[in-house]
């Protein structure tokens, strides 16, 4: 074809769609290889090396703290998210990041009850203001912003080998995993402190408390009426978020009320 083209050999047509055919024929074996496709300033690739940098930071981030406990439903969450990945990554990655912002709009809401008026457009916002009021630690900001960025590029069209689609969403569990810790420690964070005596603890301790739950998800709704030690109590609420009841109303009993 070359040297049909270059003697000008008339019974052989070699126009432009001829030679570029040519050419993908000719670089067909070395496709896997090429990693990076460039035109202009425009670059179709994810680098492994920027997954292998944030697999890095969330190791360096387990290592210098213990890893926060993960409830059923972010477990759940995460199982979920593993086993899509296998099967359709960029699918995976679409749903990591929503957990992500989720998760963020949830820590927002957590820190800001007073605060019903701002309203935040996107996650790089959110973690820009959780970061810089040092709600989220810094390195876990950015450890985030860099996963979402992943996802939103994977998204959008950006080619992602199989394995750092894997690597992402792991790491993003873990991160997952982080959010819902700092959510809930602000949930549970007393809204009053104050001391009290050795008496008291004693007294506290060996009181019998009236619990008062509801269980609404059935056809017919129900209450739920106990009288437990501090034992009864440990016992009743480790699980709890795994019933189908919720507690809402809890009253220390006099030892006439108990007896």
């Amino acid at each position: 074809m070359l040297l049909a083209h270059t003697f000008s050999y008339s019974a052989v047509k070699v126009d432009n769609t001829s030679i570029i055919l040519l050419l993908v024929i000719f670089l067909s074996p070395f496709i896997s290889a090429i990693t990076k496709i460039k035109y202009g300033d425009f670059e179709a690739e994810i680098d492994p090396n920027e997954v292998q940098k944030i697999k890095r930071e969330v190791s360096a981030q387990a290592a210098n703290s213990n890893e926060p406990a993960q409830n059923s439903e972010i477990e759940a969450t995460i199982d979920s998210i593993s086993a899509l990945v296998e099967s359709d990554p960029i699918l995976a990655l679409a749903k990591l990041r929503i957990e992500l912002e989720k998760a963020l709009n949830r820590l927002f809401r957590m820190t800001h009850k007073e605060d019903k008026s701002k309203r935040l457009v996107s996650p790089m916002q959110l973690i820009h203001v959780l970061s810089s009021e040092e709600i989220l630690p810094k390195d876990i900001a950015r450890t985030t912003r860099e996963v979402m960025s992943i996802c939103n590029r994977a998204i959008h069209g950006e080619d992602i080998r199989k394995q750092d689609a894997e690597s992402v969403v792991e790491s993003g569990a873990s991160l997952l995993i982080k959010l819902q810790f700092y959510a809930g420690n602000y949930v549970l964070e007393p809204i009053e402190t104050a001391p009290i005596d050795k008496g008291s603890v004693d007294e506290y301790w060996e009181a019998q408390y009236r619990v008062t739950s509801i269980v609404p998800l059935v056809d017919t709704p129900y209450k739920n009426i106990r009288v437990l030690d501090q034992e009864g109590l440990d016992g009743f609420l480790e699980g709890y978020d795994e019933y189908a009841e919720f507690i809402v109303d809890v009253k220390k009993l006099e030892p006439k009320e108990s007896a």
